[in-house]
């Protein structure tokens, strides 16, 4: 099943704890902090893989969440990182957020793409031995890992897009031209998703794409609609295929013209070979009066008996040739990494004598501290302190024993 739109949820793995331990080996006198920092979490990597068509293995994989680092050990031991979740998806994917800012483009074999990145591992007591405090009690817990819901669009990789009407013909010509298994019927949306097919001519070989028929009022999502007008997005050249049978022709080609406007302008501007297929059943009078209609440009093929078939995948040769790839959406590969712009810390009046302290850095100070250590307590209620938050919630009005919530921390606020 061809799935070219999906959600999910991605998250990075949660950093290892950091350890407490000391040495408590004969002979050692004085033995000091011991405990190792915890590994790294893994991160949600995506790879670009040729050899995919479909967004369709994501429908059973709604949440994807990558292995967590190991907690530190004793002897100075540091936890191993967690393995990275290594996820392969086809060419043509933007990965985009869900304020819809793009994260990435994969549009080569084997690149790969950091979606979330794990969390960071909790220091170990060795770490945090300081000369105030040579052998401190307690340990960081690992940061979490980045969690994400986001949307992937797949864009379909094709040199050339064969774009018409419906039952003009278009599937069988691809299927003439190149290796694609295209379904063939005499009647409309026989065609109902992108079919890649490649082309082999000389040395040169191209990406060509069978597009589902169009009709107007498509990019208002009329017919199969603009559910695949974006696969036209990364095409270099058009080939409008027209129907011999039907008389309509200036009606059709400029219909279909209009939609792709209507869609984005800029697809007006990609090169565009127009091509009247089933030229068996015209005569020359008949022919005569397209090329009245359309110039002395106009190609006139036949799947029946091969005119011109060999013409055509000439031209399309010459033109993949001399025009360039369509600009991706992102110029370069991006590694995406955490939004390094923290939100500043804030405190907010949820009630009577009730307030909320809001800020990444407080949340963070806060899921690293284990507060079942009376020494960690103590040390995250100096380093609150230290960030002004109490000086924050006495201009808010706090007084001795009003209640603050941090995250999931409930406490009383001491004056």
């Amino acid at each position: 099943m061809f799935v070219d739109e999906i959600k999910i949820e991605v998250t990075g793995g949660k950093g290892g704890n950091g350890m407490c331990a000391y040495r408590r080996e004969k002979y050692v006198e004085f033995g000091g902090p011991w405990g190792g920092s915890g590994g790294k979490g893994g991160d949600v990597i995506f790879l670009g893989d040729s050899g995919m068509t479909t967004l369709y293995p994501f429908r059973y994989m709604r949440h994807i969440k990558a292995p967590n680092g190991v907690d530190g050990q004793s002897k100075g031991m540091t936890g191993a990182q967690g393995e990275p979740k290594i996820i392969k998806v086809p060419l043509g994917t933007i990965v985009k957020k869900e304020d819809g800012q793009i994260i990435g483009d994969i549009t080569e074999h084997n690149q790969k793409l950091v979606i979330a990145k794990g969390g960071k591992g909790g220091r170990g007591n060795i770490a945090l031995a300081t000369g105030n405090n040579p052998t401190p009690n307690y340990a960081e817990k690992g940061d979490i890992g980045e969690h994400l819901i986001i949307h992937l669009e797949l864009q379909v990789l094709a040199d050339i897009g064969f774009i018409g009407f419906p039952s003009v013909g278009k599937s069988s010509i691809v299927s003439v031209i190149s290796n694609a298994k295209t379904k063939i019927a005499d009647y409309p949306f026989t065609t109902t998703s992108p079919i890649l097919g490649m082309v082999q001519y000389d040395d040169v070989s191209f990406a060509v794409a069978d597009l589902p028929g169009l009709i107007e009022e498509a990019h208002l999502g009329v017919g199969l609609g603009i559910q695949f007008l974006k696969h036209l997005s990364r095409c270099r050249v058009f080939v409008h295929v027209l129907d011999a049978t039907r008389e309509s022709y200036k009606y059709d080609y400029e219909a279909i013209l209009k939609e792709l406007r209507s869609y984005d302008a800029s697809l007006i501007d990609r090169k565009e070979i127009l091509v009247i297929n089933k030229a068996e059943l015209l005569d020359d009078d008949d022919r005569n009066q397209v090329k009245a209609l359309f110039g002395e440009d106009v190609l006139f093929i036949s799947t029946f008996t091969k005119e011109n078939i060999q013409t055509l995948i000439q031209i399309l040769s010459n033109q993949v040739q001399i025009l360039p790839p369509i600009t991706t959406f992102v110029d370069e590969h991006i590694t995406y990494t955490l939004n390094n712009e923290e939100k500043p810390i804030e405190v907010s009046i949820i009630g009577d004598q009730v307030f909320e302290v809001t800020g990444d850095q407080v949340i963070k100070l806060y899921q690293r501290s284990d507060l079942s250590q009376e020494e960690s307590a103590k040390r995250f209620a100096r380093q609150l302190k230290a960030l002004g938050v109490d000086d924050l919630l006495r201009k808010k009005g706090a007084k001795n024993g009003a209640t603050v919530y941090i995250d999931t921390l409930t406490f009383e606020f001491k004056d």
